[in-house]
This record gives C-alpha cells, sequence and structure tokens, in this order.
C-alpha cells in the first residue's frame, strides 16, 4: 500500500464491494479477463463471513492483493466514492422534493373534498328550494283563485248594495207616500177592517223579509271584508317569502359559479382536457370532481412507487455504510497484521524470498483459477 493514505482516511472511505465495484474501477467485460479474475477473487475473499474461516497465511495474502487493487487504482476508487456521495445527495433532494409534491396532493384532495361537499349541499339546498317554490306556486295559485272568488263576490255585494239603496228609496218613498195616506185619513174608508187587516199583514211580512234580506247581505259584506284583508295579509307574506326564495336562489348560483371556475382552474393545472365556458350542470359537475379525484389518485399510487423505489435505495445506501465500517475495523486489524509481518520479516533478513516465493505462489493460484 502507498505510504500517501493514512489508515483512518482508508477506513472511512471502505465502502461494501458489490456488483457495481468493477463498472466502478473502469474493470468491465472488455477489461483484461486476468484483471477482472483477480478483483473478483480479492473481493469474494475480503467478504465478512469468510474472513472468519480464513487462516493467517491466507489473510496475509489477501491483504497483499487488496492492497495491489487499491495502490493500482486509488485514483478511480476515490472517484466512485464521490459519485456514490453525490447519489445520496441527489437522492435526499428527491425524497425532500416528493415531500412536497406529497403536501400540494393532499391539499389538492382536502379541496376535492370540501368541493364535492359542498356540491352535495348545494344539490341538496337547490331541490329544498324548488320543493319550496313548487309549494308557493300552488299556494299562489290557490291564492289568485280565492282572489278571484272574492272579487266576484265583491261585485256581486255592490249589485247588491245597489239592490238596497233602491229597496231603501223604495221603502222611503212607500213610507212618505203612507203617511201622506195617514193624513188624508179624514176621508172614509170604504174598506172593511178584515181587508186592510190583510193588507196590513202583507205588507209587515213584506217589510220583514226585506230587512231580513239586507242583514244576510250586510253579513255577507263583512265575512267578504275579513277574507279580503286575510289574503291580502298572505299575500304579503307570500311576497316576503318569495323575495328570500330569490335571494338564496341568486347566492346559489354565485356559489355555482365560484365551483366552475375552481374546477376549470384545476383542470387548467392538472392539464385534463378543455371544458366548456359556460356554467355547468350538477351532473357535469359532478363528473368533473371524479375525474379529479381519479387524477389524484393515480399521482398518489406514482408517488408511492416513487417512494418504495427511494426506500430500496436507501436501504442500499444504508447496507453499504454498515459494510464499510466493518471493512474499515476488518482493515485495521488487517494492517497491524501486515506491520507484524514486515517487521519479523526485517528481522530474519528473509523479505525478498517471502515476497517472491508469496508472488509465485498467487501467479500460480490465478493461473489455476483462470
Amino acid at each position: 500500500m502507498k505510504r500517501g493514505y493514512p489508515l483512518g482516511s482508508i477506513i472511512t472511505t471502505i465502502i461494501e464491494p458489490n456488483q457495481e465495484s468493477p463498472k466502478l474501477y473502469d474493470i468491465d467485460s472488455k477489461s483484461h479477463p486476468q484483471d477482472r479474475a483477480k478483483l473478483n477473487s480479492v473481493l469474494q475473499r475480503l467478504s465478512f463471513r469468510q474472513i472468519a474461516i480464513h487462516s493467517a497465511s491466507e489473510t496475509r495474502w489477501v491483504a497483499i492483493q487488496f492492497a495491489i487493487v487499491i495502490n493500482t487504482d486509488w485514483a478511480r476508487y476515490t472517484k466512485a466514492l464521490e459519485v456514490i456521495k453525490k447519489l445520496h445527495k441527489e437522492q435526499a433532494q428527491e425524497i425532500k422534493t416528493y415531500r412536497l409534491k406529497l403536501e400540494h396532493l393532499q391539499t389538492l384532495k382536502d379541496s376535492a373534498y370540501k368541493l364535492r361537499e359542498s356540491i352535495a349541499q348545494d344539490r341538496e339546498r337547490a331541490e329544498s328550494l324548488r320543493i319550496k317554490m313548487q309549494d308557493l306556486e300552488r299556494e299562489i295559485q290557490d291564492v289568485e283563485s280565492k282572489i278571484h272568488f272574492t272579487e266576484i263576490k265583491q261585485k256581486d255585494l255592490l249589485k247588491l248594495q245597489e239592490q238596497i239603496t233602491e229597496k231603501s228609496a223604495t221603502r222611503s218613498a212607500l213610507f212618505a207616500e203612507k203617511e201622506s195616506r195617514h193624513g188624508s185619513l179624514q176621508d172614509e174608508i170604504e174598506d172593511s177592517d178584515e181587508e186592510l187587516e190583510e193588507w196590513r199583514v202583507k205588507f209587515d211580512e213584506k217589510v220583514a223579509q226585506q230587512e231580513s234580506q239586507i242583514s244576510k247581505l250586510e253579513r255577507e259584506l263583512n265575512d267578504l271584508k275579513e277574507t279580503e284583508k286575510i289574503l291580502n295579509e298572505r299575500i304579503i307574506q307570500y311576497i316576503t317569502e318569495i323575495s328570500k326564495l330569490q335571494t338564496e336562489a341568486d347566492a346559489n348560483e354565485l356559489l355555482k359559479s365560484e365551483r366552475d371556475s375552481a374546477i376549470q382552474k384545476l383542470f387548467a393545472k392538472h392539464n385534463l382536457g378543455p371544458l366548456p365556458s359556460g356554467p355547468f350542470s350538477d351532473e357535469m359537475a359532478l363528473n368533473c370532481t371524479s375525474r379529479l379525484n381519479a387524477r389524484m389518485v393515480d399521482l398518489e399510487k406514482d408517488l408511492l412507487d416513487k417512494k418504495g423505489c427511494i426506500r430500496v435505495e436507501s436501504s442500499r445506501a444504508c447496507q453499504a455504510r454498515n459494510s464499510s465500517h466493518e471493512l474499515g475495523l476488518w482493515l485495521g486489524s488487517w494492517l497491524g497484521e501486515l506491520g507484524k509481518i514486515k517487521l519479523e520479516s526485517a528481522r530474519l533478513r528473509l523479505e525478498p524470498r517471502l515476497c517472491s516465493s508469496k508472488a509465485r505462489f498467487v501467479q500460480g493460484w490465478f493461473e489455476t483459477e483462470a
């Protein structure tokens, strides 16, 4: 291993050797077969589970081979590490972006639910107002028929009043005639008492009949006046109720206009297709709301899929960090053991022969593997 890289820097920059490691070291299918076989062999022997079963000599061999690979392409290794760090940073930025999109979609979902509730309430209120208007129209027709009947009765009453006036004038004339005749009773009357009594009884009966008819007509006139007063009050009440209903209908039309504007904005924002410019019917508004809900469900599904991919990539990155930490610890122990080997070789003055024998052993092993 080169002396320009301290132990701490190596431990913190080691990552898990996986299937992407050959690509990051610029070793692919077009590279030399011997280089690729050497790297694969070293990476397989660096597995954490296999280290425990290797003997001391094989561990030293793996350390030497790993040092050869690291020292040969250390710049590529550093570049690969920077690529992984950049990937982590981009994934964190994507997670933040998707969270913002999720919050925006949640806001759209709440708006759609509120819009659906508002449409349902508007439909209920419109139906209630329609029923009330139908009831009021029936009542107005009844009142108009009663007013027409009252007008007819009033005309009849006027005729009766004219008749009463005529009869009163006739009565006054008859009374004056009676008085004049009573004044001229000095003359002898030739009629008998029975005839006079019969004439008096007939006259009294006729007067009583006329008075009874006058009383009846006066009672009918009073009843008609009272009925006219009640009907006028009800007409005023109905006019007030109609004004209130008209105000509520105008408010309902304003709410429908706001609903149509909100639907058009949402359709334009999410590119759901053109819409007519005129006012929407309740059925069309409900259809548009259903399309908005379907679009929102698709966006949520897409977001969940992307979040799942991000979780998988994050899990792989975490596993890579954990494995790199374990590999760094093992590398520290390996460097200590390598130092002991070098000290022992220097003390016995056998390091050149040891290296040549190990090189021959490694070459023979690679030839066997090839």
